[in-house]
């Protein structure tokens, strides 16, 4: 449970300004839970593992990354990402990927990778100044019972420790970066190219993202069976340049690399901008994990390469 300031509301969507979509039982109070994170608008279908994933605390921040929703073949933990905003209309999927992360082999990405947390998770909804408190039931057990309760239960009322963890942060102020333009992106049609982004003015780092839908042309289209994501990070302001190599694309069974963007396939374009060093906080924790925190600056566009 997110508890915020008394005069915090999860009511009207900072995108359309009508009601926030998928809030629940939160719509009006001043309080997000589980229950409301917890929403196949912002997880997703299922991944495929004995259980639906589910939201909660983790190491990564906030995400559906319940140990036991993995697939079956030996219950791999996955980090699964919100369709970000929360609350939104507009929904885009975060995911860290090569060159700025490492690329994962074939096994890996076929038991439902997609990629690395990247420390974020960001609502629709209008902050206010003031103190926000975060309260995470912790389960007794993970392995006795099998299907262990959290004390209390992940819609119930806070309670003391041991069965809460808690933590607070103050929002001092209310003062946004500069608004990010939209990212441009110019194909090499050698699988990669060049993407322009015009970081706003107060940001110390922004990370490009080049989401890949599965797809394309020839043997290419036949490697890229799942979407793929593509991260590069700058810590320069100001209009710039940011080159995405041509061979970054699934590798293949036997190991072969193969283009970042296939002839013919889909993908989206867009960023996000911080002023705190977001990149290197993911780099601190293992693996990759980061914590979730304030809201970047973030814009994006679709294309389609011919």
């Amino acid at each position: 449970m997110i508890i915020g300031p008394s005069k915090f509301a999860v009511l009207l969507s900072t995108e359309t300004g009508s009601q926030v979509q998928g809030a629940g039982n939160d719509t009006g109070t001043n309080h997000i839970t589980w229950g409301t994170l917890n929403n196949s608008l912002w997880i997703g279908p299922h991944r495929g593992g004995p259980k639906q994933s589910t939201s909660g605390a983790f190491g990564y921040g906030l995400c559906a990354c319940n140990s036991d929703s993995g697939p079956p073949n030996g219950i791999t933990p996955l980090f699964v990402s919100y369709d970000l905003p929360v609350y939104g209309d507009d929904d885009v999927t975060w995911y860290g990927g090569p060159p700025a992360f490492p690329q994962e082999g074939p096994s890996v990405i076929a038991l439902g990778w997609q990629g690395y947390s990247l420390g974020f998770t960001d609502f629709a909804v209008a902050p206010v100044l003031g103190t926000y408190h975060l309260y995470a039931a912790v389960p007794p057990s993970y392995d006795t019972p099998q299907n262990p309760t959290p004390s209390p239960n992940p819609n119930g009322p806070p309670t003391p420790p041991p069965g809460i963890l808690a933590a607070g942060a103050q929002l001092t102020s209310l003062r946004a970066l500069p608004q990010f333009a939209t990212p441009t992106f110019a194909p090499d049609h050698k699988g990669g190219g060049s993407i322009g982004v015009a970081v706003p003015a107060g940001a110390t780092e922004a990370m490009a993202i080049v989401y890949a839908v599965h797809g394309g042309k020839g043997l290419c289209g036949q490697a890229h069976i799942y979407d793929s994501f593509y991260t590069i990070v700058t810590h320069s302001a100001g209009a710039q340049k940011l080159a995405l190599a041509d061979d970054l694309g699934p590798l293949t069974q036997s190991g072969k690399q193969t283009p970042t963007i296939c002839n013919g396939e889909s993908y989206d374009i867009y960023a996000a901008a911080m002023d705190y060093p977001a990149y290197e906080g993911i780099l601190s924790k293992q693996p990759f994990a980061a914590a979730a925190d304030q809201r970047p600056q973030r814009s994006g566009r679709r294309q389609h390469l011919r």
